[in-house]
């Protein structure tokens, strides 16, 4: 008999763990699993590429007042004025302005959340097994709202750095049968925060979506080459402060200096990305630091690199580098917590420390040295991961 699954995910854009989700439906064997999918906030550019068999399950138009999206906070208030929701109107805005005022709109949404918990509408189906796939608002989804036998968390990244109510999330945790995690290196930080109320955790590592990429147009004309010795260099990323880009425009403008022919393109959208494009500015980058936007086909931007480039501050476990190893590029990441998961210093890939000037000597050493190119490139052809593991240890756990 078939197990009905249900997976919950805050949005369904074009992030990594949405991506990570996609993959993981289009892997999936419908012989054995009934599949649904619930998304918090409206709308989502990946919706077009799920699998036919998934059916999607629209929230009640509570959940979706009950996650304060900054996006339409402003017509759910106007809903809810025209609606005579006062007790859900008064709570709304005393959270806004509770997160205002200390600076801390995550915690903030949590108690929203909390407070408002008995009210909202618990879904009507049985399930055999939901998923908090983006665990936060998704993981109180499955808890307050959804009739399950399992209920799974899902840890995605460094829980150290989210500025979460630790009490609130302990008590939501705890009502999960276990955690799924990304990275060896997010559980045990994940263990270690909540080791009160010792959760089970479990890791399964994150598939990419290549078959999907397989059937996907790019159109990458911006990246061809003016001149046969320029170099590409190419970062994906959420446009954020924690991902640091101010790093690699300090960074390229150190490479230009010394007389590098280099281009460095930027794959993403965010809330940072005005502070960038006043940072290319400030920089005299324009040009030679390019911001190309969001695309889902990622893949094809990155054959189209020379080295991959992840500059970030922290990782739970990155999918663009996983892109990027599963092509063989090229890859300098910085020493976010989770990079030695991911890259060998000096075997398949270079690791330097979080600032500019380091960031750019791990790249001239590959732009210098053809042998540690290739040396690489091969080790990366030699270790390619089999995402027919991630599956198995899926089907294991919940078949």
């Amino acid at each position: 008999m078939k197990k009905s699954l249900l997976f919950v995910i805050n949005n369904f854009n074009i992030g990594g763990p949405q991506k990570s989700l996609l993959a993981l439906l289009h892997e999936l064997d419908f012989k054995k699993y009934d599949v649904d999918l619930l998304i918090l906030q409206e709308g989502g550019k990946l919706v077009e590429f799920l699998p036919s068999e998934v059916s999607l399950v629209n929230p009640h138009k509570k959940h979706r007042y009950a996650i304060l999206s900054k996006k339409h906070i402003s017509r759910y208030i106007l809903e809810m004025c025209r609606s005579l929701d006062i007790k859900f109107l008064y709570n709304t805005l005393k959270s806004i302005i509770f997160g205002v005022y200390k600076r801390n709109m995550t915690e903030s949404k949590q108690k929203f959340w909390q407070r408002n918990k008995e009210v909202l509408p618990k879904l009507e189906k049985y399930y055999d097994i939901a998923f908090g796939v983006s665990s936060g608002h998704s993981l109180y989804f499955i808890i307050d709202c959804v009739n399950a036998k399992r209920k799974i968390n899902w840890i995605r990244t460094d829980y150290r750095v989210l500025k979460r109510n630790k009490k609130i999330d302990s008590e939501y945790i705890s009502k999960a049968e276990m955690s799924l995690s990304v990275s060896e290196q997010c559980k045990d930080i994940f263990i270690d925060e909540f080791k009160e109320i010792n959760p089970k955790v479990e890791v399964i590592y994150n598939l990419l979506p290549v078959n999907l990429y397989n059937t996907l147009p790019a159109d990458t004309t911006l990246m061809k080459k003016e001149l046969q010795n320029q170099i590409n260099l190419l970062t994906i990323c959420r446009l954020d402060p924690h991902k640091g880009l101010d790093i690699a425009i300090k960074c390229c403008k150190i490479l230009l200096e010394e007389g590098l022919n280099i281009k460095w393109f930027v794959l993403g959208e965010g809330s940072y990305k005005t502070k960038v494009e006043e940072m290319i500015e400030e920089f005299n980058l324009q040009g030679s630091f390019i911001l190309l936007g969001s695309h889902l086909n990622t893949m094809k931007y990155i054959n189209e690199s020379d080295i991959f480039v992840h500059p970030s501050r922290f990782e739970g476990k990155s999918n663009v580098v996983d892109e990027a190893k599963y092509l063989c590029k090229p890859i300098v990441v910085t020493n976010y917590n989770t990079a030695t998961e991911q890259i060998n210093n000096m075997g398949n890939g270079i690791i330097t420390e979080i600032d500019e000037g380091s960031l750019a000597k791990g790249i001239l050493s590959i732009i210098q040295d053809k042998s540690l190119e290739n040396k690489f490139i091969q080790n990366l052809k030699n270790d390619q991961y089999d995402r027919r593991i991630s599956i198995k240890k899926f089907d294991n756990l919940f078949s």
